[in-house]
């Protein structure tokens, strides 16, 4: 009987401090792991030549013809992304400026995006551009590596500006 009540004590105060800290039911899940930004600032891509300007030290624009400038994406191996983001103004109707995570093979056999983020329509203001579709999506440092690919249609500061990127993503560091 003693051996009943101590066997039953324990399963009750074990239900009483999941009930005190709530964690019954489907609450009692695994800590997920928190989602981490990396902000990649206009001034971190390439300047091709002297094709390209910078406004108030944060926001860069074409000052000749259309261009692809890049800059290196650094993360931890094994971290996974799981959204990249294009901070930009795009006053065009017609043209859109384009950012992508381009994935390079340590031998160069292979070279792919991997995601793409468009800006979309036409704004005299700065907005953000997204996607959530990313493939492959987990950091491989030992194979690849990774940089960032804006594609910057006209020249311009009044129709095109590129404020940065970010790359929200899991894992360490």
């Amino acid at each position: 009987m003693r051996k009943y009540f101590v066997g039953s004590s324990i399963l009750v105060f074990g239900f009483l401090m999941l009930v005190v800290m709530g964690l019954t039911g489907s609450q009692a899940k695994l800590p997920q792991p928190a989602v981490k930004v990396l902000s990649i600032p206009a001034p971190a891509f390439e300047m091709p030549d002297e094709s390209t300007g910078y406004v108030n030290y944060g926001r860069l624009y074409l000052t000749k013809a259309a261009a692809y400038i890049r800059a290196p994406l650094v993360l931890p191996n094994g971290t996974k992304i799981t959204k990249v983001e294009l901070v930009c103004k795009d006053a065009s109707a017609s043209a859109s400026m384009r950012l992508w995570v381009h994935v390079v093979s340590n031998d160069g056999s292979t070279s792919v995006p991997i995601c793409l983020a468009e800006s979309t329509g036409t704004g005299t203001g700065y907005r953000t551009f997204s996607t959530t579709t990313i493939n492959p999506n987990v950091i491989d440092n030992a194979k690849n590596f990774y940089m960032l690919n804006v594609r910057i249609p006209t020249k311009g500061q009044a129709t095109f500006e590129l404020c940065g990127a970010k790359i929200y993503y899991t894992g360490t560091w």
